[in-house]
């Protein structure tokens, strides 16, 4: 076996994640849903970071109502779950660590702006980037051009079937 062989076989998703918790994986998928729907309606789904900042504290809140649900009929150790896997995924990628990311040529950049006086009253948009440097040159020119909020995300492409 190769090294690289070696490594995937220590990852077992499928088996390590997705047979020990499929109805867990299938809440927090709808979570995302629900949410895109709430802060980006009518687009297609995707991780809005600009949205999505204090996973700590927000985890901790949700965390707090546990055992019951929220407004929007999502259980709130649902919404916990989200969140910790949010928070993760942000400090694997600080860290340099992200494979998943490093080693796929699929990758897009979504760049996320708010245009406005405040966060509540921003309108947000967003531009979808293969290049990286693209992707940068916005954010650049948003932030230049006084955007009150913009994030670069990194996603994989998908394939419409």
């Amino acid at each position: 076996m190769t090294n690289q062989h070696e490594k995937r076989k220590q990852h077992p998703i499928y088996t390590g994640v997705l047979q020990y918790f499929p109805d867990a994986i299938n809440a927090v998928a709808h979570c995302s849903f629900i949410g895109n729907e709430q802060h980006n309606p009518g687009t297609k789904l995707h991780w809005d970071r600009s949205k999505s900042g204090d996973e700590h504290d927000a985890m901790l809140r949700h965390a707090m109502e546990a055992g019951t649900t929220d407004t929007d009929g999502i259980l709130h150790s649902t919404k916990t779950a989200w969140r910790a896997l949010a928070a993760l995924q942000k400090e694997i990628e600080e860290n340099g660590d992200s494979d998943f990311y490093r080693n796929n040529p699929s990758r897009t950049y979504i760049v996320t702006y708010g245009l406005g006086d405040d966060l509540e009253g921003a309108n947000f948009d967003y531009n979808v980037y293969d290049s990286k440097q693209d992707a940068l040159d916005c954010y650049e020119m948003m932030v230049g051009n006084g955007c009150i909020t913009a994030d670069i995300s990194k996603t994989i492409k998908s394939t419409e079937c």
